[in-house]
């Protein structure tokens, strides 16, 4: 995500619970096969894709 300002990005504890790692979050926001966004303010999205081994992943 290269936008000439820095990012943050804040995973919630729930993302963890199903034992998910982190980098497999990471790439599903780094290559997501769809973006929604949930809740304008604050602002929270939910990003479709898959994890690095190709497992579907909703974060």
């Amino acid at each position: 995500m290269k936008s000439g300002h820095e990012s943050r990005v804040f995973i919630n504890k729930s993302a963890f619970k199903h034992g998910i790692n982190p980098e497999d979050i990471l790439n599903c926001m780094e290559f997501p096969r769809d973006i929604h966004l949930e809740n304008p303010d604050p602002a929270k999205w939910l990003y479709l894709g898959f994890s690095i081994s190709g497992i579907p992943l909703k974060s």
